[in-house]
């Protein structure tokens, strides 16, 4: 029974998959922040995210790979973030890769963001959230000598039990409150994957490592359903699953600064793996 570390699990797309990964027999060493453990299962083992990496180490002996999921997320910030920018984004995935290396755990999965590759470069940072996510890839260079390395890179994710303040949950509540939205313009081109679709995307990921983990050191791969549409086309597309109008008022605000009118597209996609969760199919799951 292979055993696997597993940061950020009580995410959105974490906690999707630490159940996806319980029905398929893993075992999962699960880092938390202190808080008291959301389920219990005879699998499932808890670490504290305040232990030093040595200690965190100590309980990593079995552990065949890491998958560092936990981040803070801001697409604006304020001077006042920029601690906890840093200790979630930075010193947090470093204790881990650092524990990582001296367990001698065979590989890492980073997850990264498609707004490092604003306006489909290279590398340009949308903003601070995505600087800090490149810079731990940076970081992770270091340790390529110890474990394999792969960096998966996500879009816009959507799915059932999403608490987040997302675009579909914001028009949900229009509909539910019969309340307008002041939006912009929308003609900002848009990529939506499904949780389900995810998850497969890092399960599939997780088995091509244990087969052969060198065969992709250094590998970088977008999930991605790469469906895309204008936002507006979305939104009709809302319409048409929802059975209801949305009362939006296209225009009424600014493109966000370093506004992504057109997302990365990804040199690969994760080995054996695509999208099947049409955007019609995917709203109805939600709705």
């Amino acid at each position: 029974m292979k055993t696997l570390m597993i940061t950020g699990s009580t995410g959105f797309i974490g906690s999707s998959l630490v159940a996806t990964l319980l029905h398929q027999n893993y075992k999962l060493l699960l880092l938390t922040r202190g808080r008291q453990p959301l389920a219990t299962h005879d699998n499932l083992q808890y670490i504290s995210s305040n232990l030093d990496a040595k200690q965190i180490s100590e309980e990593m002996d079995s552990v065949d790979g890491v998958i560092h999921l936990a981040t803070c997320f801001l697409s604006q910030h304020t001077s006042e973030d920029l601690p906890r920018l840093i200790d979630s984004n930075l010193l947090l995935g470093l204790k881990i890769a650092e524990a990582a290396k001296i367990a001698k755990v065979k590989w890492f999965i980073n997850v990264g963001t498609f707004w490092q590759n604003c306006h489909s470069q290279t590398y340009k940072p949308a903003n601070l959230y995505a600087a800090t996510k490149e810079a731990f890839e940076s970081i992770l260079e270091y340790y390529k000598s110890s474990f394999t390395v792969v960096n998966l890179r996500l879009n816009d994710t959507y799915g059932p039990n999403d608490t987040r303040p997302k675009i579909f949950n914001l028009w949900k509540n229009l509909i539910a409150e019969n309340s307008s939205l002041d939006m912009s313009p929308g003609e900002q081109i848009v990529d939506f994957t499904h949780i389900d679709d995810i998850v497969n995307a890092f399960s599939t990921m997780v088995g091509l490592l244990a087969e052969n983990s060198e065969k992709y050191q250094s590998k970088t791969y977008g999930i991605c359903s790469m469906n895309r549409l204008k936002l507006k086309e979305v939104a009709s597309i809302f319409e048409e699953v929802s059975k209801s109008k949305l009362k939006i008022n296209w225009g009424k605000k600014p493109y966000r600064e370093n506004e992504i009118m057109v997302p990365w597209t990804p040199e690969e996609l994760v080995p054996n793996w695509k999208s099947t969760i049409t955007l019609k199919t995917g709203i109805q799951s939600i709705l």
